[in-house]
């Protein structure tokens, strides 16, 4: 288990779900995970649900938007300045940025690949608080047809170093330490990327205490099981889901 109270520039620090029907994603991410919520958005705005865990936020939902999906967002020092480094860097800043009362400031970027990743500039102590536990956010990977278009742009935008394992890229911050003892790969690395032949996108793995569980409970719930539950040479069961909005995500435990 590891709690966080500040997450440095270049680090993933959040990760949000966007459905097209935000009460069904509760219904859905309270049985798989146990997650409850608290709705942060105005009266007159749309929902905006803060996900807990033992008291702790660690994730969020929002919409509504046409197709459910999973976003990651990177910590940054400034928006503004990493907006306007977007372009250089090969990706775009479409849009206006966002206030999240209780996160900071929040913008949506996209690689070279198309894939949606956001930045967010945060209020002081805010973030994901609790990691690498069951019902909380572990890691993201970036799954793109393509890596070598993807990667300058984090390498640029984020200070991001590259490395090849095997038929992963582990992308590392120099000097960061992450999460210890539970974090499952070297305390340096933030992110992952892997190429495969589909759309797009930051896919996010939580840490549950029953791999199997937790994809039958996503089945029961009217989500799918899009890839079944399997021992990695890494030594963790994972399965990849999918929540009844289309959101695809992955959990994950270890298998010893």
């Amino acid at each position: 288990m590891s709690t966080r109270s500040t997450y440095p520039p270049g680090v993933p620090c959040w990760v949000a779900q966007l459905s097209p029907d935000i009460d069904e994603s509760r219904q859905f991410y309270a049985a798989v995970f146990g997650w409850t919520f608290d709705n942060v958005a105005g009266e007159a705005d749309p929902p905006f649900l803060i996900a807990s865990v033992r008291g702790d936020r660690v994730a969020s939902l929002a919409g509504p938007v046409d197709l459910g999906t999973w976003i990651t967002a990177v910590a940054v020092a400034d928006l503004a300045a990493a907006r306007r480094a977007a372009a250089p860097a090969g990706g775009s800043a479409p849009g206006d940025s966002v206030e999240i009362a209780t996160l900071g400031h929040f913008h949506r970027l996209e690689d070279p690949a198309g894939t949606e990743v956001h930045i967010a500039q945060l209020f002081e102590g805010r973030g994901a608080v609790r990691r690498n536990e069951p019902s909380a956010w572990s890691m993201s990977s970036l799954r793109v047809a393509d890596p070598s278009s993807a990667t300058p742009f984090y390498l640029s935008l984020f200070g991001w170093e590259a490395e090849e394992f095997g038929p992963v890229t582990l992308f590392r911050l120099s000097g960061y330490r992450g999460e210890e003892p539970d974090q499952p790969v070297l305390r340096e690395v933030v992110a992952t990327m892997e190429q495969v032949d589909a759309y797009p996108v930051w896919r996010p793995d939580f840490w549950v205490d029953e791999t199997d569980a937790a994809a039958e409970t996503a089945l029961a719930r009217g989500g799918q099981v899009i890839a079944a539950p399997a021992d990695t040479d890494l030594g963790f069961r994972t399965a990849v889901l999918a929540d009844p909005t289309g959101g695809t995500f992955s959990v994950s435990r270890h298998s010893t």
